[in-house]
């Protein structure tokens, strides 16, 4: 399996939240692990889960 690692950047908006965009080519599932690691702390967390793309 390929994948792709991009570091979360902040977003615009009235929340605090971050993200990153990605290309998504085919119809099909894939796989997503988020891992988040606070400054200065050794204890990640991490949330996994599968997205299938839809038809165009």
């Amino acid at each position: 399996m390929k994948g792709d690692t991009k570091d979360l950047e902040p977003m615009h908006g009235e929340l605090l939240s971050y993200g990153n965009y990605f290309t998504m080519y085919s119809e099909t599932y894939y796989s997503i692990k988020v891992e988040i690691q606070r400054p200065k702390e050794k204890v990640k967390s991490v949330a996994k889960f599968v997205f299938k793309r839809s038809r165009d």
